[in-house]
């Protein structure tokens, strides 16, 4: 096997992962005009514009977060 995977309750018996809760953010959709062959700086920006919502929307489930269990 050319990997196993360890977790910290193997170290105190228990043989699989403990049930982990989720909360997906799902943003606003994003459009955008232009070509594809647009020059790098202009891309650059959009590209730049998609990071920052994707910054900001982990921002906002972290505050919402009271504990890293839940």
């Amino acid at each position: 096997m050319p990997a196993f995977p360890i977790i910290p309750q193997m170290l105190v018996g228990l043989p699989f992962p403990l049930p982990t809760r989720y909360r997906l953010w799902f943003g606003e959709p994003m459009t955008f005009q232009g070509d594809p062959d647009d020059d790098d700086a202009v891309i650059a920006q959009k590209v730049a514009t998609v990071k920052q919502s994707i910054q900001s929307m982990l921002h906002h489930g972290l505050k919402e977060r009271t504990s890293i269990f839940w």
